[in-house]
């Protein structure tokens, strides 16, 4: 996707780095990736102009999903920057 951006116009590009959580169709189940995952992700080829990392951990307490807690620890978020 960033090659293709590149292709069309010269412009500073931004990916999101706000790996979230996936939702299971079938059973509503939300799906907590791991730090590994969300990290892999990150590992965006070519590589933007800058990366946006999600710096604290959300709840997401609202609905038929409530409870659910996604953290970016401090670990995480040192390992995410260095990426």
């Amino acid at each position: 996707m960033v090659q293709c951006i590149r292709d069309k116009c010269p412009i500073l590009i931004e990916a999101g780095g706000g790996i979230g959580v996936w939702v299971k169709y079938e059973t509503f189940e939300l799906i907590l990736p791991t730090d590994e995952e969300k990290l892999n992700l990150l590992n965006i080829k070519p590589e933007p102009d800058m990366l946006t990392v999600n710096m604290g951990t959300f709840d997401f307490s609202i609905g038929r999903y409530g409870g659910v807690t996604f953290r970016n620890d401090v670990n995480y978020q040192r390992r995410a920057i260095q990426a």
